[in-house]
């Protein structure tokens, strides 16, 4: 038998150091790729779970700022004297409150605090607060009061526009809602209420009327609560 040469030796010990570095790298790819298909499963978990929260927090801010609007009224303000004015929203100032007991962001008033739409539950920013949108049958007006020329039967409602598909779809499963109905009118305006009522949109659903629902309308989903039913 010949005897292994210093070469040789050398040669088996760098083939023996290759086929580790290979196992390793082996490893490393079977531990990437089971570690991603366990995150993609967690993620859409987290996803639905965030989706469910987002969905609650929406909800549980619109009732609060419901009970806000219907705490200044107990105050003895009037339907045009509310207002949603603070430092952060002064295009919703308005005149006709005099009074910080009329002001829904003021201690004095309703004392609520104005609070971002829950992050990546709508790309379009915040909250709208119109009086510019009616919904039929819920309160005094019917079909057509949007353009009616009537303004007593318009409500007060806060919006969020462009939700998320599965946040809305999780909004509506709260409230007992199923799906994600489709508005046949003209949807909810972006006119923002600075203490006047005037003709604008409709929000008609099916199997309705809501008080508060996530609708979609033109490929977009959107989200409303009455504040004041009128």
């Amino acid at each position: 038998m010949k005897k292994k040469t210093k070469s040789d030796r050398h040669s088996e010990q760098g083939n023996a150091l290759l086929i580790i570095l290979i196992g390793v790298a082996l490893f490393a790819a079977l531990s990437f790729t089971v570690s991603r298909s366990m995150n993609s499963s967690t993620t859409e978990k987290l996803s639905a779970q965030q989706a469910s929260l987002a969905a609650s927090e929406i909800i549980t801010y619109a009732q609060r700022m419901e009970r806000a609007v219907n705490s200044i009224r107990n105050k003895g303000a009037s339907e045009s004297d509310i207002s949603f004015q603070n430092s952060g929203l002064n295009t919703y100032e308005n005149t006709n409150c005099t009074a910080n007991m009329c002001r829904i962001f003021h201690p004095q008033g309703a004392g609520m605090q104005w609070i971002s739409p829950p992050e990546n539950s709508t790309n379009s920013g915040d909250w709208i607060i119109t009086g510019a949108t009616c919904i039929p049958d819920l309160g005094t007006g019917s079909t057509n009061c949007g353009s009616d020329t009537d303004t007593s039967n318009e409500e007060l409602i806060l919006t969020l526009t462009n939700i998320n598909q599965t946040v809305c779809e999780s909004i509506n499963a709260g409230m007992g809602i199923d799906g994600i109905p489709a508005d046949s009118t003209s949807g909810a305006s972006t006119t923002v209420f600075t203490g006047s009522f005037a003709d604008g949109t409709e929000i008609t659903l099916a199997n309705g009327p809501f008080q508060s629902a996530c609708f979609s309308r033109g490929g977009s989903n959107y989200f409303y609560r009455v504040l004041l039913e009128r």
